[in-house]
């Protein structure tokens, strides 16, 4: 390693631990604000399905779920929770996207 990028890294742990101290100067903090998770009805599953084009089993298997599950989503016996709501949020904003999980 040559001396330059051993002393940019020196500095820059410097900064850290001189962050980490309390020195708000060396370093940046930012606050993220999320889209809340959205709950979606069962008409609003089969629409996404129906949007993506794809027959119940291969929209389980884009979101890796069991096909009973996308079922019982659709039907209303039990609703998409945690990062399925997510995913299914990106399918509802763009459905195209489904097509990067399909190999042929």
């Amino acid at each position: 390693m040559s001396s330059s990028y051993y002393n940019a890294l020196e500095a820059s742990l410097n900064e850290a631990v001189e962050f980490a101290k309390g020195d708000p100067k060396k370093g940046t903090v930012r606050e993220l604000k999320f889209k809340p998770l959205p709950k979606f009805s069962k008409a609003e599953v089969k629409e996404i399905r129906t949007n993506t084009h794809l027959s119940a089993a291969a929209f389980a298997n884009v979101l890796g779920v069991s096909v009973k599950t996308v079922e019982a989503w659709e039907t209303g016996t039990s609703n998409p929770t945690g990062s399925s709501q997510r995913f299914l949020q990106v399918l509802k904003e763009k459905p195209e996207f489904a097509k990067e999980f399909i190999l042929s």
